[in-house]
């Protein structure tokens, strides 16, 4: 049994879906049970949207941080060149809210292979 918090970092972390693949097998080998109260299927499926939002919006935000910081900080020599980079990699933003999708499709995959049991 997973609490709910540990299912909605998953996305956030890029080691995610190695776990998730990982986990996938054992279930399917059988060697692992994954047990689910409703509640967390629910939770999760509450928070879904959310998630892949904030994720996005985290990530915008972070680079906007850095980039102040470059600006005020850098020297010109690097400055040009570290914010293009910093640009290049903003805006590949909407490929990492994919990536966090993709995990939640898997964790719900993982949901559908689990033995359910009810919140009383």
């Amino acid at each position: 049994m997973i609490d709910t918090r540990v299912w909605l970092d998953l996305p956030k972390d890029p080691r995610a879906e190695a776990l998730l693949n990982a986990l996938e097998e054992l279930v399917d080998s059988k060697e692992v049970v994954l047990i689910l109260p409703t509640i967390i299927s629910e939770e999760f499926s509450r928070n879904r949207s959310r998630i892949i939002q904030e994720g996005g919006k985290r990530l915008s935000s972070g680079f906007k941080n850095v980039k102040e910081v470059v600006s005020r900080f850098s020297p010109q020599s690097k400055k040009k060149n570290i914010l293009n980079q910093l640009n290049d990699l903003d805006a590949k933003i909407p490929h990492f809210a994919e990536e966090a999708a993709d995990v939640i499709h898997k964790i719900e995959s993982l949901f559908e292979k689990a033995t359910i049991i009810s919140n009383a």
